[in-house]
């Protein structure tokens, strides 16, 4: 779920991930788009997992809280009530342990935004398993690489710079005053003047900040770009080994490759629907519930034939 639009994957349990659709986005109607979405494509009773783009979420890092991984949904939102403007009640949240650190990354959804997303999906019958944020699925991208920078972008939004190692989210920072496209029938020498200027000194703060990792690598991924002359161009100005992130020739669009990269990654890591949001199992089945009624019906007679004499 992006800015610009839904993309829309099934999953055949033949023959795997389907192609991607994708619903475009024009006013705030995400939830309108979705539910078409989903009729449109016969999604009924299946399980669901969600990604959500960078601008549905916002990421701190903070200190390892010092409870049980399996409380930081509970917890985080204490620790971070001094960083965000909402109510402990009115969001949802999770993490990650950073690498070589005593710090982790920590994602934070808005609870009505999540609550609305289950309802949508409840709708047409559909089970919602997991929330994950698109930072996460983009490290695990390229799991053969340790350390890498990536730049990407998808329609309609700006460019992002993002820094992962050991598959975990360490930087994410969105450039800004630097307008798409810059390649092809639109090149301008300014404008990735100003990309590459924005990449140094990311890099520059990475070297300071991360003394025992290397990072020598950046991937771009970026829609509405020409990749290898954006590739050629950043590679002249940096000193960093330029690639596409994708190893294969075909085109896709981010969306496209964050619907394959978070089927991948399937139900691993960062979870922004806990569960404690998730409906209670009715530990009550049929036979119970008749068996209580009988009970229920018993104890009135009695009490009937007690108060009431013949």
């Amino acid at each position: 779920m992006l800015s610009e639009g839904i993309y829309l994957s099934k999953v055949d349990p033949e023959s795997g991930l389907e192609v991607a659709s994708f619903h475009e986005l024009t006013d705030n109607n995400w939830d309108f788009v979705l539910s078409s979405a989903l009729k449109e494509h016969k999604c009924q009773n299946l399980n669901a997992t969600v990604t959500l783009g960078s601008h549905l979420y916002q990421s701190y890092h903070i200190d390892k809280p010092a409870v049980p991984k399996e409380e930081w949904p509970v917890a985080l939102p204490f620790l971070l009530k001094d960083l965000i403007t909402e109510r402990v009640n009115e969001i949802v949240t999770d993490g990650v342990e950073l690498a070589d650190s005593n710090k982790i990354q920590a994602y934070v959804v808005i609870k009505r935004f999540v609550e609305q997303l289950k309802q949508v999906l409840d709708h047409r019958s559909v089970k919602l398993l997991n929330i994950t944020p698109e930072d996460e699925v983009w490290a695990h991208a390229r799991s053969d690489v340790p350390a890498f920078m990536l730049l990407h972008r998808s329609q309609n939004s700006d460019f992002k710079i993002g820094a992962f190692v050991n598959q975990s989210s360490v930087f994410q920072r969105t450039v800004r005053g630097v307008e798409s496209p810059i390649t092809g029938e639109f090149a301008s020498s300014l404008q990735i003047d100003a990309l590459a200027l924005e990449l140094q000194r990311s890099m520059d703060y990475l070297s300071a900040q991360l003394k025992q990792v290397q990072i020598n690598k950046l991937f771009i991924c970026c829609d509405d770009e020409n990749t290898e002359e954006l590739r050629e161009a950043l590679q002249e100005r940096l000193n960093v080994m330029v690639e596409p992130l994708l190893l294969s020739d075909v085109t896709q669009k981010s969306g496209e490759v964050l619907v394959y990269e978070a089927y991948q990654l399937g139900l691993k890591g960062v979870n922004l629907y806990p569960e404690h949001l998730k409906p209670k199992k009715d530990r009550f089945n049929l036979d119970i519930v008749a068996a209580s009624w009988a009970a229920i019906f018993l104890i009135m007679m009695v009490i009937y034939s007690v108060y009431i004499p013949n």
